[in-house]
């Protein structure tokens, strides 16, 4: 749960462009993987870029997501709305790193 708070207060800190771009990633169900990114892309009121990559580097599609509690709300570019399970998300190197080092 800290690190649920700590990466919360970090994903909502107005000095993203010293995170790591690439958050971590979700498998999904159709054999590809989300990946959650610190992008704001075209995404509003504090919600950052998601997107969906196959096996090749084909994006599906994407989205925006915000994290609440203990759930990632993603709204996908068809207008699909999914939650998924934020300890299911394996967080990339470069981020985990960022989080042990405090955010520095």
């Amino acid at each position: 749960m800290k690190k649920l708070l700590l990466v919360t207060m970090l994903w909502s800190s107005v000095a993203l462009s010293q995170v790591p771009t690439i958050v971590g990633h979700v498998p999904n169900r159709a054999g590809s993987k989300i990946t959650f990114t610190t992008d704001r892309g075209s995404c509003k009121d504090n919600q950052f870029l998601a997107y969906t990559q196959y096996d090749g580097g084909r994006v599906g599609f994407t989205g925006c997501y915000r994290v609440i509690d203990s759930e990632i709300f993603v709204i996908w570019s068809d207008g699909d709305v999914y939650t998924y399970d934020f300890s299911s998300l394996v967080f990339s190197q470069e981020f985990r790193q960022y989080i042990e080092r405090g955010g520095e």
